[in-house]
């Protein structure tokens, strides 16, 4: 089974504790409900966004009332510059009124003193109109870094701002193939498996997508927008955890070249509850493969029949 660098896995752990200690105080406690109910206001934003409804209130109900947001197209701050930057959009103007195209992923949240900090990925997706089938991904993509606060009617964001994906010559691939079937899941073990709390799941997802920046942050501290994970399924297993989700290798578009994909397939991973919370302990990756590929590696392998 092939493992993942520990300077990967480190990067990702220590991302976890920064944003906790960058300001010296002592972060806010989130319960279970907190980190729920923030993964529900991002959610709620893509849908507010995609549709632009009640005239663009829907997006503004998820601000402050001197919630900030920063978008392509411009800054706005308070409710009625927010309906309207919602009314015209946020990234492109032309969409049309009810559409979905905002994809998110890799959520992360860290708790602060004045409420929690978040970062999430995103790439928009233009599909065939008129219920036409295809599509492609738009050039617009990157990630959002942001600021919630706890407010009388909930969490809602105080200041979100998209940070476009910056054009970088296209960096080596990082993720190597695991040879073989055998897998983390595939280990054997007496050992009874114990129970996962509603908060291990959430500190396990955690830990998956903050994954995600270990992996595309540089020697130099730059975040290159490209592994995208999603369909994150977790168990209870003797070593703590087992689990596999989803990723998508995107290259976001630069100008020269329009956004593709660069890889695709699924991670299987062991996770360790340690003393400084969830970590992954190991995590094999395997590419995805389509019926057409199968049949040609069968082939390939197949004895081939002397010439006559």
């Amino acid at each position: 089974m092939k493992q993942l660098p520990l300077t990967f896995l480190t990067l990702s752990a220590l991302w976890l504790t920064a944003a906790s200690t960058v300001s010296g105080q002592a972060p806010t406690s989130l319960t279970t409900k907190d980190y729920v109910e923030i993964q529900q206001l991002t959610s709620q934003y893509a849908v507010a966004l995609d549709t632009r409804s009640n005239d663009g209130n829907a997006l503004a109900d998820l601000f402050t009332a001197d919630g900030e947001l920063v978008g392509l197209r411009g800054t706005a701050k308070g409710r009625a510059d927010l309906a309207a930057l919602a009314r015209r959009g946020i990234m492109t103007a032309d969409r049309p009124v009810v559409d979905v195209s905002h994809f998110t992923m890799n959520h992360v949240i860290q708790p602060t003193a004045g409420g929690a900090t978040g970062k999430e990925y995103v790439v928009l997706v233009n599909f065939g109109p008129d219920d036409r089938p295809g599509g492609d991904f738009a050039s617009i993509g990157g990630h959002y870094e942001d600021t919630y606060v706890k407010t009388a009617a909930g969490w809602r964001f105080k200041r979100r701002e998209y940070v476009a994906a910056k054009p970088v010559a296209r960096p080596p691939q990082a993720l190597t193939p695991s040879p073989g079937s055998a897998s983390p899941a595939a280990t054997q073990t007496t050992k009874p498996a114990a129970p996962l709390t509603a908060d291990d799941y959430l500190a396990i997802r955690a830990v998956a997508n903050t994954s995600a920046y270990g992996l595309d942050t540089g020697a130099d501290g730059r975040l290159n927008v490209r592994h995208f994970l999603t369909n994150h399924l977790i168990e209870a297993a003797p070593e703590g955890a087992r689990g596999k989700v989803y990723v998508m290798v995107f290259d976001i578009a630069d100008g020269a070249r329009p956004t593709s994909v660069s890889l695709g397939g699924h991670f299987e991973d062991v996770y360790e509850k340690t003393a400084s919370g969830w970590r992954i302990k190991s995590r094999a990756f395997f590419t995805s493969k389509s019926a057409q590929t199968l049949k040609a590696e069968a082939d390939a392998a197949a004895p081939q029949a002397p010439p006559k």
